[in-house]
Order: C-alpha cells, then structure tokens, then sequence
C-alpha cells in the first residue's frame, strides 16, 4: 500500500463512522440538519436589506420552495427521500456504504450555502484591482491546497457583480482535467466560474473538505459530470450529491484523529516513494556498477595459466595480415599490416605504435588500471566494423518477397535479435552494397533516439545505416557486448557536439577497450549473466 492508497483508506474509514468512536450522548445528526433547515427557513423569509419596496415574506417564500428541503431516512432497510411535501422516493441505489445510527446521509447543498463562480468582464479595467483574490483552478494545487492569493485580483467594483465568499468556504473545481481539487480560503475572496464552493452552517468546514477530497466522493462527483471531452458537474448536480453526514462533536474528533494521522500517511507515504524509486534505481545501479567492476578487471579472479591478451591481439593481427595477403595476393611484407595498432607500457607511461611509425605517448588516454593478463587496444583491432544502409523504398524490387531480414535501430533490444519486422530481396542486398551481418555480430545503434542500444545478431540479417556490427575475430562476442553496454554513457559524451549525438563508425573503431584473456572473457560473462538474472 502506497501513501496515496493509505490516505484514501484512512478517509475512507473516516467517512463511514470507522475511524472514531460514536459517543451516544451525541445529537444526532438529524437533528443537526433540521436546525439548519428551519435556519435557512427563516433566512429566507426575512426581507434582507435593498429588497424592494412592497416585497413580501410569502414572496420570497414562493421563490425559495423550488429548492424544498429534503429529508433522507431508513425505513423497514428501504433508503427513502422526501423532499418537501412530495411523495418519499426509494433511494437505495444511491446509498454507497452503512453509516452509524446517529449519523445522517443528505444532499451536499443541504449543508450550507453553494454557489459557481463567475468571471467580470475583462474587458474593464476598472473591474481589476487588489481588493479582493480572484481565483481559478490553476490556484488550486493538486495537493488541495490554495497555491497563492497574489495571482490576480478585483476592485471592490469588481467585487461588486462577482460573487465572493468568507473565509474558511470550500472550493471545488467542477469542469475539466483539474476536477474534484477543493481547497478551504482562509479569507474573503471570488472566483470563477469553473468553481463551485459551499459555505457551511453549523457543520465543521474541516470534516468537510475531507469528505470532498476523498476517492468515494471524487469519483461519485466524477460519475455525475457530463461531457466528453470536457467532463463538468454543474452546480445543480453537484448540489445533489449524496453526503454522510456525523454528529457534530464526532465531526469534530473525526477532524482531530485525521490531523493526528495524516501526516504520518504523509510521511509514509514520501518514504514509500523515496523506496520506489530506490528499488527501481538500485539494479540499474547496480548493473553499471557491476558492469564497470568487470572491465577493470575485479569482477573475477584472474587465472596466471591464461594466455595474456596481448597475445590474443598478436594472432588477430597474424590473422589478419594472412587475410590481406590472401585477398590481395601479394606476399606478407606488402600487406596493409600497420594499420593494426599495439599498446604497450614502458617506464609507467603508456604508448601506442601503429604499423611501423614512432610510437605516441598517450597515457592520457588510458582511463583506469588493468591487471597484467590484460591488454588496452583500439576496438578497430577485435574484429570487422560495418555500417548498413537503407535500400531506396521507391524500389519495389528491393522489397517485394523479401527473404533477407533488415533491422533499423528500434528492433535492437539489448539482447538476441532474431527477427525484423522488414525483409528486403537479394538484389537490394547486392545492388546497395549491404553488409550481411553474421549469427553473433554485435549490433549498436550510432545515432538518433536509439543511440547506444545494442543487440546480438542470432540470425543472418543487414541493418540501416545507423547501426554499425561488428564481427569478432577471436574475441568472445558477448564480452564485446557487455563491454559497449558499459561505455555507452562515454561514447555517447564522445558523440556529442552536433545536431544529435552521434557515435559514428570511426569513432568506435577508434574506442579504447581494456581486453581480458579470453578464457577470463567467458568467466567475466558467466559472472555478469549470473548476476545480472536476480537484479
């Protein structure tokens, strides 16, 4: 249970007579609603000052019997209303919950008195001023609260044809994506007509305004709004709202217990979050702390019967050299062999070599320690780099009974790809020069809203042209994997500078990577897929 799930029980509880106990000695809330009844009564009978001359009591009492006073009872386990002299009304399936006996369901607007909003004429100037607060949904936070008074404000000529309400009034926002915010004012104030409020007699504001904000009367106002696009409670409706209605004295303990807990389910509640978001943050951090302890080396212990690493690079250098020579059928000392760099220390500092020109410091290039097995070269010198490219999709014969899966960077899915939801034809793959990708390429995404994502190619597939794989020569594929997964914070801080982030073919094949034993590769892999499994 989160804090926003225990305050809704906590209300909940509240508002059916569970979170304090009833004291018999209390008047019954009945009695309450009757006292405010004839109160309103005779409100409504006297000739209240500037009434016009030769205006009668009966008068008035003609106008306000439109809105007869209603009366909601329990009879034989039948909920009944009668409102005035009319007929009682069976009533049952508006009854949500049972209430204690001496407590009384009725109408929101038999409470006090309710009133929407309006707006003066922005068009007059002399109708703005600091007289008065003039408030809207906007003032009102998610919190219930009122954000500020200082807004915006009238003149008392705006107040004047504005409708304004005393102090310790509830607001409730009726119209929109903001509906059901209510807030308590704790002054004089107006606002518009997105807003109905109710202004209380005899009943306590404060058990009120937590009536209001609690989910069973948030979503029974929400079930009674009309409109679609634009839901809205209209004063009328809003009015007519079934209310569980407590003794006053337990109105006021209800008040004291909920200002006891609430803020501890506040406090719960921020805690709670504070441990989502921590248990949603932990692996993550966990994994790249994981990931970053194996490429230095201190995942797994190191073995001394590996072969080193720097000896694996010599046979990929051997191997390629070989493959040179072959393929261009010239003998071994015309290859194109300097292109493979070495790096290597000497006297604490740490050069690299390239073909046969002078060797270069680049100590500050080299970002951490390495055990003595392992070996720092350039991502370039582990195996075959490739981008891919975007066959013309004005050419139907590039598609159509397409046989060749072709992957775009938002099917890379940091694991085994081993379907696309395209196929292009074998004359696209000839015609645009594709490079087929081979089962364990390793697939990284070079630019765009993808950049980094990365996949194991598990078929024979090609790619876009923001995706770059790599074929390894000796290298284990999976560590290759793990280790762009590791650097894709750096590289992607590499790419930057442009348009977009942008981690092109040369910058990866340029990439420095710290390059374990072989055997040391697949222990480090072993580790990680363990681990990574519970996190």
């Amino acid at each position: 249970m989160d804090g926003k799930q225990l305050k809704n029980s906590i209300l909940q509880w509240a508002i059916q007579g569970k979170l304090v106990p009833q004291n018999p000695k209390d008047e019954p809330a009945s009695k309450l609603l009757e006292r405010i009844a004839e109160s309103r009564n005779e409100s409504s009978l006297s000739l209240p000052k500037g009434t016009a001359k030769g205006t009668k009591s009966k008068d008035l009492k003609k106008k306000t019997s439109k809105n007869p006073p209603s009366r909601i009872y329990c009879e034989n386990g039948v909920w009944y209303e009668q409102v005035g002299t009319a007929t009682p009304k069976d009533i049952s399936d508006e009854i949500p919950f049972e209430i204690p006996e001496n407590w009384a369901w009725c109408r929101l607007g038999e409470m006090g008195n309710t009133i929407t909003g309006s707006t003066p004429s922005k068009l007059n100037p002399e109708y703005i001023g600091s007289n008065i607060p003039f408030l809207s949904p906007g003032d009102i936070s998610l919190l219930n609260k009122i954000i500020s008074y200082d807004s915006q404000g009238l003149s008392l000529l705006g107040k004047s044809v504005a409708r304004p309400v005393p102090p310790q009034t509830i607001l409730q926002v009726c119209i929109g994506g903001s509906i059901g915010k209510c807030a308590v004012v704790d002054r004089e104030v107006c606002f518009n007509q997105q807003i109905n409020s109710i202004t209380l007699e005899e009943i306590d504001y404060k058990y009120v305004y937590e009536v209001l904000q609690s989910k069973i009367f948030q979503d029974l106002m929400k079930s009674k709004s009309t409109g679609t696009a634009t839901p809205i409670i209209n004063k009328g409706a809003w009015d007519l709202l079934i209310f569980p209605l407590p003794p006053l004295a337990e109105q006021k303990r209800i008040v004291a217990k909920l200002e006891q807990v609430l803020p501890l389910a506040e406090e719960y509640g921020a805690a709670q979050e504070q441990l989502d978001k921590l248990n949603k943050e932990l692996p993550e951090a966990l994994k790249k702390s994981i990931l970053q302890e194996a490429i230095q080396g201190k995942l797994v212990p190191q073995n001394p019967k590996d072969e080193p690493a720097q000896k694996l690079l010599e046979k990929i250098a051997n191997s390629r050299h070989s493959e040179r020579c072959e393929e261009s059928g010239k003998r071994s000392k015309n290859a194109s062999k300097d292109q493979f760099s070495r790096i290597y220390r000497e006297n604490g500092v740490w050069y690299e070599q390239v073909g046969s020109a002078a060797p270069k410091d680049i100590s500050d290039e080299i970002p951490f320690e390495i055990p003595e097995t392992w070996a720092w070269c350039r991502m370039g010198n582990i195996g075959s780099w490739g981008a891919g490219a975007t066959p013309a999709k004005g050419n139907p014969a590039f598609y159509k009974n397409g046989e060749i899966p072709w992957l775009v960077t938002g099917e890379l899915n940091n694991s085994v790809v081993t379907e696309t939801k395209t196929k292009i034809s074998k004359v696209a793959l000839e015609k645009c020069s594709l490079r087929l990708c081979k089962p364990g390429d390793v697939l990284i995404a070079m630019y765009g809203a993808t950049i980094g994502k990365l996949a194991i190619a598990g078929i024979e597939l090609t790619t876009n042209q923001a995706c770059c794989a790599c074929t390894p020569h000796y290298e284990y594929n999976k560590y290759l994997f793990y280790f762009l997964m590791a650097s894709k914070p750096d590289l992607i801080k590499r790419g930057e500078g442009g348009a977009q982030p942008n981690i092109s073919k040369e910058k990866l094949i340029n990439y420095l990577m710290p390059l374990p034993p072989l055997a040391e590769q697949k222990r480090i892999v072993a580790k990680l897929e363990q681990l990574f499994k519970v996190l």
